[in-house]
């Protein structure tokens, strides 16, 4: 090499190394003090830096084997017909009878057609021969070093190497080859590793060990899997070492740069001038490309030379945190900071030890105090950027991520933080641009992957998505959020049994993260394995401090369609119930803000008698507070009086079924078709999607039934539209409209099967206008607004000589304001309800045209609430909820009714401990003239229910107390009891009067898991209700004790057997209905398929298995809406089937 080549190299490397004379760094000597050779040496660096694409392997084949995602260090192909080595980067492929090979301290990644993912590790050489005959495998040739085989297709990758060949059956293995034999190490699924002398099929936990001449033979894994695969691990950075680089390096050069520091850094700086400093830079370099062990080395050293140096165990720390081994990465972390408070990177380690105990608030207080060392650091802005993120702070992780792009552009890791700060924005574009800048600059980085591949997923490319999160598995073998989400893609493309291996791979890396027991438990669920759901599920919550889970703690992506409804359909499935409320009360006591804790509510409750205000109100609540999803809104839920059988036991399905795991642009459509006894014909058919920012949902459901006697018919047709665009992650709208049409006779139950009206007939036109926007200007503050109007056309024909016309109209306006933080939470609101009543009764009849007055009549009804409720948590394990409401309620009929009341309200959960929870409460409660039973107001107190379908303007005091029991994981109990004094408003004559009124309830219940496939649900319910005036009847006391035996199996069958027990007196007022006393037993049973890959479920039902005839009277008498009783004097069967595209 001529000398004007040396000294362009000398001044090229100077413009590189030397950043200038204000900030000494360890280079500085080395350039003044260096010789010919390493002059020679640097040249080499700036021919790379200026040549680059000059050695860059070129595609000559039709269709190549693989691609290179991931290069670090010296990385190099050559193809068949060459002798020479060519430098080869990520997005390269190769094709059939190539070669590549990694130098010293590299690592390569590379993705087969086959959808096979391998890392070479480095001193390794792999060949892909072009496969013999016409054979469907595909080759792989390890000649030596060590490479990292992924892949869930079984059989579809043959690695042959020196000694033994290995066929693989869906897993995960590792093949080291040496001079004198071959090792296969299996993780997960099987390996047959096979020879001339013979073979072994080896399984996880054991080597497959093959000599030179020998045959393989199986050995235990003495070593722990992420021991195994250290070299394959992402460390976090920690020390940049570009701070010792000049101004203004490009991106291209600093990665070339960084190639060969690590392959030369021994020789970049004389022995006697490698300080501490030096020496952690180089063990930080050789983390990056996964040399633990070699970094190892070098901090021992470090320690010897200075016991207390804080860099050295902040590095040790980051190497524990990569190994997920949580308090050994907190102890030496905080060893790092306490030997030196002021370091930025003790710092970091300490963020890092914080976030995989999933101490998300501790992580960032670390991350920024390292920013008040250090202000300008890119990498401590991106570290900041994260956590904000993670813990819902979108603007300012925005804004942090921002300033970190600002500070380094060159930076991979700011580029990745920008790319989430912008998904979670939903500016997809933004975003991929980002995370696709971040890879070019560190193909290395898993998070980078990750993030491309959820900005894929986001946008509606599921398969581009999931190759994505298959490299960055890769990248980064150990990391369970990494898994649990490549699980989610698997069961988002159908493939329980792969998603099912990676969220037990995720379990197995991080024992403590909730997240990968929450998604199997979804999965389990969907695979008619409720039981094993239950179990994923509890283990969730204990995780994460034993509050229903209803998100990952690695917040950088949204899942909302799944985390409320999943949880409820598990317990639904298992009948239950109580706990699934418990559940609810527990989460919503420290959150009332979370949507998916009100749709929890809302599901737990659709099979408690007397809580349909409560379902349909919880669900608006869950529906304002919610995301863009992907969730069905179906026409039936909107309405608490259409009188629809319940199915028996798990064969009501809900479309909450088929939930998605990821919110992505796409759409589904779900649909129920029901054949029955008595001419039942039901059909209920939704189309959902997602685009972009914008969910929708489109329904219509219609039922006919011609009941089991004469005029007991009924029928609906319901029609919805729903949208929500989210104009923001603080702000998004919704607007909803609802028909429905129905039409029915007489349905009531009052006694005798003979007892009823000939010629009762009612038709109702309703429509509905729903308007609903939330807005949370900052992370523990939210405004809801709901505005519903609706209008009603209704025809009641009482008798043959006896009928009336009514046209209604009203509004609904609320508005609550939510604060919310961990010990403290405030719920304030205000609304008005006002309703216009048109009626006109027609008689031919002039007497009762007398009586009744055959003229449109108007009148009013209008109600002011405002209200405040406040849960506090006065200990860890109890918490006091209290509040008030005040109702200025106006019925203008006659000589009008005004109530102006206060209702003061308090509760109390007081966990007693791990299995046991009391509670109590005590309020006032005033029935409100609510359109659609839909509301903003909080629905429970410690669990007990607030409002009742009662007649308007009711006023009632409530005193409840209940204890529930969970010894272990396979029994449920409680017992809850409650009385309600009630002021009933009727109007006699031109006056309004009050009836007193009394409820009782007393009931308790016990769920027990027998065995995996086999549960049973018992209890005992017990409710009297006493009036003291006009009504009738005076008295109803009724017991119910119901017994079910549930079977699940995961082939896809269940099956539910239910007897219930029912005993009733009731007392009627003289001259009225006749009193009676009764008691009878039924039998209901059902059996059904659920479908693979959730397509659907197929259920035959049996209601009254052995008709028996009996007496009842239904709750009519309680309630202000027409609603009939779940049990019928007559045998019924239904088949009802329900598809999911």
């Amino acid at each position: 090499m001529g000398s004007d080549m040396l000294q362009l190299a000398s001044k090229k490397v100077q413009l590189i190394l030397f950043r200038g004379k204000q900030t000494p760094h360890l280079f500085q000597s080395a350039i003044i003090t260096i010789t010919m050779r390493q002059k020679v040496r640097y040249s080499y660096i700036v021919i790379a830096l200026l040549v680059p694409l000059s050695t860059q392997a070129a595609l000559n084949c039709g269709q190549s084997v693989a691609q290179i995602v991931s290069a670090q260090g010296k990385v190099e192909s050559q193809q068949p017909d060459s002798n020479t080595w060519l430098n080869i980067e990520a997005h390269n492929e190769l094709c059939p009878g190539d070669k590549i090979r990694t130098g010293k301290h590299s690592r390569a990644t590379l993705q087969m057609r086959n959808e096979s993912v391998i890392t070479l590790e480095q001193a390794t050489t792999l060949i892909f021969p072009p496969p013999f005959d016409d054979t469907p495998k595909w080759l792989a040739y390890l000649r030596e070093g060590t490479a990292f085989f992924r892949s869930r297709q079984p059989q579809n990758l043959e690695v042959q190497t020196p000694f033994v060949n290995a066929v693989h059956e869906g897993t995960e293995f590792l093949v080291s080859v040496n001079s004198g034999q071959t090792a296969v190490t299996v993780f997960d699924g099987q390996v047959r590793a096979y020879n001339a002398m013979g073979s072994a099929q080896i399984k996880p936990g054991f080597i497959g060990v093959t000599p030179q001449g020998k045959k393989p033979y199986l050995q235990a894994l003495l070593i722990k899997p992420e021991d195994a695969v250290q070299w394959a691990l992402y460390y976090p950075p920690l020390l940049d070492y570009k701070k010792f680089l000049a101004p203004n390096t490009s991106p291209s050069q600093q990665q070339t740069v960084k190639s060969q520091l690590l392959e030369n850094f021994d020789t970049a700086i004389p022995s006697n001038q490698q300080d501490n400093g030096f020496l952690a830079t180089k063990a930080s370099l050789l983390l990056s490309v996964g040399r633990a062990d070699e970094a190892q080395q070098l901090i021992g050293q470090i320690l010897e030379r200075d016991p207390k140096n804080s860099e050295a165990f902040a590095l040790q720390a980051i190497i524990a945190v990569s190994k997920n081994r949580q308090d050994e990465a907190l102890a030496l972390a905080q060893k790092a900071v306490g030997n030196n408070v002021k370091s930025s990177a003790a710092l970091l380690a300490l963020s890092y030890a914080y976030q995989v105990l999933f101490k998300l608030p501790e992580a960032l207080q670390a991350a920024q105090a390292a920013l008040q060392q250090e202000p300008t650091s890119a990498l401590v802005l991106a570290r900041i950027s994260e956590l904000q993120l993670s813990l819902g702070e979108r603007d300012q992780g925005l804004a942090a991520a921002q300033q970190a792009r600002n500070a380094d552009p060159a930076l991979a890791r700011t580029q990745t933080v920008l790319g989430f700060a912008y998904l979670a924005q939903v500016n997809t574009q933004f975003a991929q641009e980002a995370f696709q800048q971040a890879i070019s600059i560190d193909s290395s980085d898993p998070l980078a992957w990750l993030g491309w591949a959820l900005t894929d997923i986001r946008t509606g490319k599921l398969e581009s998505g999931k190759q994505k999160l298959e490299t960055a598995a890769n990248l980064d073998p150990n990391n369970a959020v990494i898994r649990s989400y490549l699980g989610k893609a698997h069961f988002e493309l159908r493939n329980p049994d792969y998603a099912e291996t990676e969220f037990k791979l995720a379990k197995a890396n991080d024992s403590k993260d909730p997240t990968p027991w929450f998604y199997d438990a979804i999965l389990k669920q969907s695979t008619n394995r409720p039981v094993a759901a239950l179990h994923d599920m509890q283990q969730a919550m204990d995780l994460n401090d034993n509050r229903a889970v209803y998100r990952s703690r690695f917040l950088l992506d949204q899942d909302a369609a799944v985390r409320g409804t999943g949880l409820g359909r598990i317990y639904n499935d298992l009948g239950f119930n109580d706990v699934a409320n418990r559940q609810a009360i527990k989460s919503l006591a420290l959150d009332p803000g979370n949507y998916s804790a009100q749709r929890l509510l809302s599901d737990s409750s659709s099979n408690q008698p007397r809580q349909e205000v409560t379902r349909a109100s919880a669900l608006l609540q869950s529906q304002l507070l919610q995301s863009v999803n992907l969730n069905p809104v179906q026409p039936r839920l909107a309405y608490t009086d259409l009188n629809i059988p319940k199915s028996v036991g798990p064969a009501e399905v809900g479309f909450n079924e088929y939930n998605k795991v990821f919110e992505r642009d796409n759409y589904r459509i779900t649909n129920t078709t029901s054949y029955g006894s008595n001419n039942l014909i039901g059909n209920e058919a939704v189309l959902s999607g997602i685009a972009n920012k914008l969910s929708y949902s489109f329904g219509q459901l219609h039922y006919e039934n011609d009941g089991y006697r004469a005029n007991n018919d009924i029928k609906h047709d319901l029609y919805n539209a729903f949208l929500q665009y989210e104009f923001s992650p603080k702000f998004n709208v919704q607007a909803e409209y609802r028909r429905r049409d129905t039409e029915h006779g007489d349905l009531q139950q009052k006694g005798d099967m003979s007892d009823f009206n000939a010629d009762y007939r009612r038709k109702l036109g309703q429509d509905t206008y729903r308007l609903g926007a939330t807005f949370a200007p900052t992370q523990h503050s939210k405004w809801l607004t709901s505005f519903i109007y609706a209008n009603r056309n209704e025809f009641l024909n009482s008798f043959s000589y006896l009928s009336s016309s009514a046209k209604n109209s009203g509004y609904q306006l609320e508005s609550a304001y939510l604060l919310e933080y961990e010990r403290f939470n405030l719920t304030v609101g205000s609304s008005r309800y006002s309703y216009d009543i048109q009626n006109q009764w027609n008689s031919s009849n002039p007497f009762l045209c007398s009586i009744l007055g055959c003229q449109l009549t108007n009148t009013n009804d209008t109600q002011n609430s405002g209200y405040v409720y406040s849960n506090i948590k006065l200990l860890d394990n109890l918490t006091a909820t209290g509040g008030v409401s005040y109702d200025s309620y106006n019925d203008s009929q006659a000589n009008n009714l005004t109530i102006e009341r206060a209702n003061p309200k308090f509760g109390l959960l007081w966990q007693f401990n791990k299995e046991l929870l009391f509670r109590l409460a005590v309020f006032d409660t005033l029935k409100s003239p609510i359109i659609v039973n839909q509301q903003l107001q909080p629905m429970q107190i410690a669990g007990f229910n607030q409002f009742f379908d009662d007649g308007n303007g009711t006023q009632a005091t409530q005193y409840a107390i209940g204890m529930d029991y969970h010894p272990n994981q396979n029994w449920y109990t409680g017992i809850e009891l409650y009385t309600r004094d009630i002021r009933f408003p009727y109007l006699q004559g031109s006056m309004f009067l009050f009836e007193p009124r009394t409820e009782n309830l007393y009931r308790f219940y016990v769920n027990w898991i027998i065995h995996e496939h086999w549960l049973m649900n018992s209890g005992f319910r017990y409710e009297d209700f006493h009036a003291t005036g006009v009504s009738t009847p005076k008295a109803v006391a009724t017991a119910y004790l119901p017994t079910s035996l549930r079977f699940f199996h995961e082939i896809g069958v269940f099956a539910e057997l239910r007897g219930t027990y029912i005993n009733q007196q009731v007392d009627t007022l003289s001259g009225g209905d006749p009193s009676f006393s009764t008691d009878f037993y039924l039998v209901d049973a059902a059996i059904g398929y659920r479908l693979p890959k959730q397509y659907g479920i197929f259920s035959l039902e049996a209601d009254n298995l052995l008709d028996n005839r009996f007496k009842f009277r239904d709750r009519a008498f309680q309630t202000n809406e027409i609603r009939t009783s779940d049990i019928t004097p007559a045998q019924t069967f239904m088949a009802r089937f329900t598809f999911n595209f």
